[in-house]
C-alpha cells in the first residue's frame, strides 16, 4: 500500500524516462525504503520528517517539489499513526546508494535501529510470493569413482606424460611381458596448455589453460571442476585435496599485477573462492606464499 501511495503522490515518477523537464532523475534508482522508524501520531510527524530531511539530506540533496520535501512518511488511517516506514528521494542513484551505507544500522534511539534498502530491492522483496515453491532438484551428474585405480588388480599406480599436443595416462607397470596397449588407461589431444598435475592423493589430475584450471577424475577422467584463474601459473593441493591454492605472476615487470587475486584459495568440492591475496612477492618471479 505504501509502495502504491508513493507512486501517486510522485506522478512524475510514472514517466517513462529517466529525466524530468528539469533534468532532475525520476528513475525508481533514486529512492530508499527507511525502515524500524518509530509508529508516531499525526502531530508527531513533523518532527520525526523533519530529523530525515535533515540527516540525510547531509548525505545528498533531496527531491524538491511544491509541499513534497523528499521524504514520505505513510500514514495508517485506520489506526492514526504512521506506519512505522518512510521513503526518501535523491536527486540522483549514486547519493541513495550512499545513504544506504551510511544509515542502515543507524541508531535513532535504543529502540530504533534504521532497517535501510533501495526501493527496487523492495519491490522485489514484495514481489516474492508467500507461499513457498520448492524449486526443482538439480541435475547430478555422476562422476563415478574417482579412486577406482585403487581397484587395479595388479596395484599399478598411474602417471601422465605429454608430447607435442598428446597427453597420455598410463598403468606403471614394469613387467618385461606388459604390452604397451595394457599400459594406455587415457588419450587425448590438446588436453592441456602448459602440462598436467596430479592432485595430493591422485584423485584428480589438473590441467593449466590461460582462463584457469579444470580438474579431472572418475572413470574416465571426465571434468570435475572449473577454477578460473587467468594465466594461472602454479596450483597446490591441500594434503586432504579439499583446498586448491591457484597462483599467478607477470609474465614481465612491466605488466599489469593481479591486485588481490594473485593467489586465490578455492573449495575443491564446491568450486567457491574463498579467499583472494596480493603477491608480495617480486612482480615477475614465482613464488609460493603458502605452505600446507
Amino acid at each position: 500500500a505504501g509502495v502504491t501511495t508513493l507512486v501517486l503522490a510522485l506522478p512524475k515518477m510514472a514517466r517513462d524516462d529517466n529525466e524530468d523537464d528539469d533534468g532532475v532523475n525520476t528513475s525508481m534508482e533514486n529512492i530508499i525504503v527507511v525502515d524500524n522508524l518509530p509508529i508516531v501520531a499525526p502531530e508527531k510527524c513533523e518532527k520525526l520528517l523533519g530529523l530525515l530531511v535533515k540527516l540525510y539530506s547531509k548525505i545528498g540533496g533531496l527531491i524538491q517539489q511544491e509541499s513534497y520535501n523528499g521524504v514520505y512518511m505513510p500514514m495508517d488511517e485506520a489506526k492514526n499513526e504512521s506506519k512505522g516506514f518512510a521513503f526518501v528521494e535523491f536527486i540522483n542513484p549514486d547519493m541513495a546508494n550512499a545513504a544506504v551505507d551510511q544509515t542502515n544500522g543507524h541508531k535513532l534511539d535504543h529502540s530504533h535501529t534504521f532497517a535501510v534498502t533501495k526501493f527496487h530491492e523492495m519491490q522485489r522483496i514484495l514481489a516474492v510470493k508467500d507461499e513457498y515453491v520448492t524449486p526443482p532438484a538439480p541435475d547430478i551428474k555422476e562422476r563415478g569413482n574417482v579412486r577406482k585405480w585403487l581397484l587395479d588388480d595388479k596395484s599399478r599406480d598411474q602417471y601422465a606424460i605429454r608430447y607435442l599436443d598428446e597427453s597420455e595416462i598410463l598403468w606403471h607397470d614394469p613387467r618385461p611381458d606388459a604390452k604397451d596397449q595394457d599400459r594406455q588407461v587415457f588419450q587425448r589431444k590438446k588436453w592441456t596448455e602448459t602440462g598436467h598435475q596430479w592432485s595430493t592423493h591422485g584423485t584428480f589430475i589438473t590441467t593449466f589453460h590461460r582462463p584457469g584450471l579444470r580438474l579431472w577424475g572418475g572413470n574416465d577422467f571426465e571434468p570435475i571442476a572449473r577454477f578460473m584463474h587467468a594465466n594461472v601459473k602454479l596450483a597446490e593441493f591441500s594434503p586432504c585435496e579439499r583446498f586448491l591454492v591457484t597462483s599467478t605472476w607477470a609474465d614481465k615487470p612491466n605488466d599489469k599485477e593481479d591486485g588481490e587475486n594473485a593467489v586465490i584459495i578455492w573449495d575443491v568440492r564446491t568450486g567457491e573462492k574463498k579467499r583472494g591475496f596480493k603477491n608480495e612477492g617480486p612482480k615477475d618471479k614465482p613464488m609460493e606464499p603458502f605452505k600446507w
